[in-house]
């Protein structure tokens, strides 16, 4: 494959990310049947359906990138490591499986950066007072998983262990949970998959990532009943304004424990394995 000049192109100087941005702002998007068309070469050894791939995606690198900020690295060594990612996923990608590039190349920008986060870990340092809010969180979430099987937002350990939502959050900025669709997006956001469905976000390129991630919901939602889907969408605010469980059961005429027992059973029902591939991108 012949160098990939753009990725070269970020520095350690400051400056330089913004002529970075600058460069790969010109790069024309693909649509999903070019990429669709660019994957059937690559596996088929085209390097230069490779090159176009990467580039055409390059933005999206530094959408996720942003997510990372303030973890000890420098956003340029993010969107570096992510780039690195992102080469591996146009290797990979199969687009005969019916994901789009990128719900498939974000697992592997993010594992990337993580990747090398953790080489950096240990040069960060927890401050004291986290210690042992860490342990409270890890321990409660484990129970909390284990009794309902996936993984607790911040709002769920603030009702089994005496912290306010905002120092759990700080807690999990240091920690993680297997992927769920009801578990944080990130590690210093409580936000779930289903919270993410309606994001709001500013930039062309995450409201396309937003785009594709409402598209998979879509379509994890639809396998559910009437009612389930009704509790679902209500409790995270999908196309509706987000309610409590009991302002729900208000509604429905049920308790606020059976609405619980249909949210959690929905939960568990959308965890199939092609569920979770899904929308394990977007973790």
């Amino acid at each position: 494959m012949r160098e990939l000049k753009i990725t070269q192109s970020i520095t350690t100087r400051d400056e330089s990310l913004n002529r970075y941005l600058a460069e790969i702002s010109k790069i024309p998007m693909l649509t999903t049947d070019e990429e669709v068309s660019l994957a059937a070469k690559i596996r088929q050894g085209d390097e230069e359906a490779l090159e176009k791939l990467v580039k055409g995606n390059l933005r999206f690198v530094v959408s996720v990138a942003k997510q990372y900020q303030c973890k000890g690295i420098s956003l340029m060594d993010l969107i570096n490591e992510g780039n690195i990612g992102l080469i591996k996923a146009a290797r990979e990608f199969d687009e005969t499986r019916g994901f789009k590039f990128i719900s498939y190349a974000v697992w592997w920008i993010r594992q990337s950066i993580i990747s090398a986060m953790n080489e950096e870990s240990t040069m960060i340092r927890i401050p004291q007072n986290v210690h042992g809010n860490i342990s409270k969180v890890k321990k409660a979430a484990q129970r909390f998983e284990q009794e309902h099987q996936f993984a607790p937002t911040a709002q769920d350990l603030e009702e089994i262990i005496e912290l306010p939502v905002s120092k759990i959050k700080d807690a999990l900025g240091y920690t993680s949970f297997h992927v769920s669709i009801d578990a944080p997006t990130s590690e210093d956001d409580d936000r779930s998959f289903l919270d993410t469905f309606e994001s709001d976000a500013p930039s062309a390129d995450s409201g396309l990532m937003a785009e594709s991630l409402h598209e998979e919901l879509t379509n994890v939602i639809s396998q559910l009943t009437c009612r389930e889907q009704r509790v679902i969408c209500m409790f995270y605010g999908i196309n509706s304004p987000q309610k409590s469980l009991e302002e729900i059961s208000d509604e429905m005429g049920l308790s606020r424990e059976r609405v619980r027992q249909i949210r959690t059973n929905s939960i568990i029902k959308m965890q199939s394995r092609d569920n979770i591939n899904r929308l394990r991108a977007y973790a």
